[in-house]
């Protein structure tokens, strides 16, 4: 698959080469060659571009070390102080990326909680609803039995009456 891929292999050289010239440049430090670190240093450099991954602390800090081997003192500290400007600068973006992402994880958190306290909210409404409906349904139900038990009443009573009028006038008929 890698051979056949020609996007592939001009990555893999690329990484290669970079991290060869590094070594390069570290070989030479570690001998103290000043000149020929500087020259891995510059084919490093011209090598590289934007989409390179890395923030370039790495090239401030080989030429620091460069630096430092010539005696030149002043330009190394300058250099250690470019990288951990850019050092610093890139851990403040990760920390205000860490700070961001907490900050909306803390919300779709409330969000959350507020989404289930108004299910729960809605819920002991719709249980209110229902018993005040049972609640209505029962009064009906009582008042509507009322009447029929008054009618009953009403109808017995109509019929002891009647009763009543009737057995009186037999009696009184037979006398």
């Amino acid at each position: 698959v890698l051979n056949n891929e020609p996007a592939i292999r001009r990555v893999w050289a690329k990484s290669v080469e970079s991290a060869l010239l590094r070594k390069y440049i570290d070989f030479f430090i570690d001998h103290e060659q000043p000149d020929s670190s500087r020259h891995y240093m510059k084919l490093l450099a011209q090598r590289s571009d934007q989409n390179d991954p890395g923030d370039g602390t790495a090239h401030l800090l080989y030429g620091a070390r460069v630096e430092a081997l010539d005696q030149n003192f002043q330009q190394a500290y300058q250099y250690l102080l470019r990288a951990y400007a850019v050092n610093d600068s890139v851990i403040n973006l990760k920390l205000a990326d860490i700070n961001n992402n907490l900050y909306a994880q803390l919300m779709a958190e409330q969000k959350a909680e507020e989404v289930q306290a108004l299910k729960e909210q809605r819920q002991k409404r719709n249980i209110i609803i229902v018993l005040a409906g049972a609640l209505v349904i029962v009064s009906i139900i009582l008042l509507f039995s009322k009447k029929q038990r008054n009618k009953r009443i009403v109808l017995i009573d109509l019929i002891h009456s009647w009763l009543r009028y009737i057995l009186t006038r037999k009696i009184t008929t037979k006398l």
